[in-house]
């Protein structure tokens, strides 16, 4: 049984999300290591954040956990990574994710929400169309058409984007090696290790997402990068509070011939979308 997709459908780009995030169960063995979550909602366990690349969460891609993990979701190949595509109309823009994250967190003086957009208090929510995969009326398997399952909902879960924690993570042992007990724990309040650094200081103020996309000229930046989604309500200097949302770039640090550099990546949550 295959849990069926929502759809959204803006200027002829159809896409089939699914309803909730993806997490990794770890090696359970019988193709049933990765799930999405049984409801949709705010939340910041470790298992569900993952660097660009990667098929572990908690880690960083390595030449035997590199790969597309939503494509590893049983049935295998039935999900995938978004494409950069997948966001079209549905962000105001593109940028670096360094120069978005001061503009967001910083405050604009001012704008109007992303295309097909609706401000939650936390999250950004995407409308969605008729035969959408969302019921208008009566229940399912999923609840009534105010079920969160039944709304595109990106809540904001925050990404780990701290260079001195990624640092620590990359030496080994992702962050089960900064003393978590297990990828379940929630990373709000936690700190790295010998650093006092929280690991998830975005959490509440914005929601990331990765693509599938991998790049070799970068907003015009000569070298390797990714494109994420990053959305965030702001509220302005001037003006009224409004969702933005923005396709990110990243630059990798360091690609080897086999996988990504253990230092080079954020960590995002992954919302998959069906092949």
């Amino acid at each position: 049984m295959i849990e069926s997709p929502l759809v959204t459908s803006y200027g002829g780009n159809t896409v089939r999300w699914a309803r909730s995030n993806l997490y990794y169960r770890g090696n359970n063995g019988g193709g049933r290591n990765y799930a999405f979550y049984a409801n949709n909602a705010q939340g910041s366990r470790a298992d569900g954040y993952f660097g660009f690349g990667g098929t572990v969460a908690g880690t960083f891609a390595t030449t035997s956990t590199s790969g597309d993990p939503c494509a590893l979701v049983y049935p295998e190949g039935t999900w995938r990574q978004p494409r950069n595509t997948d966001f079209n109309n549905m962000v105001n823009g593109q940028g670096l994710l360094t120069n978005l994250l001061g503009n967001i967190l910083g405050g604009l003086l001012g704008g109007t929400d992303a295309p097909n957009a609706v401000r939650g208090a936390n999250y950004v929510e995407y409308t969605l169309g008729a035969n959408s995969g969302a019921p208008t009326s009566g229940s399912n398997a999923f609840g009534n058409a105010n079920s969160t399952s039944n709304k595109l909902r990106f809540y904001y879960n925050g990404q780990i984007n701290n260079v001195a924690v990624l640092t620590e993570i990359g030496q080994g042992g992702g962050l089960l090696g900064l003393g978590l007990n297990d990828l379940s724990v929630s990373l709000v309040g936690q700190t790295a290790i010998n650093l006092g650094v929280p690991l998830l200081d975005s959490y509440g103020n914005l929601t990331a997402l990765w693509t599938n996309e991998q790049v070799l000229n970068l907003l015009g930046l000569v070298g390797t990068g990714t494109w994420g989604y990053l959305g965030a309500t702001v509220d302005p200097l001037l003006g009224s509070e409004f969702v933005t949302a923005q396709k990110t770039a990243e630059l990798l640090n360091g690609v080897s011939a086999l996988n990504i550099d253990v230092l080079s990546t954020t960590m995002k949550n992954v919302r998959c979308v069906r092949n």
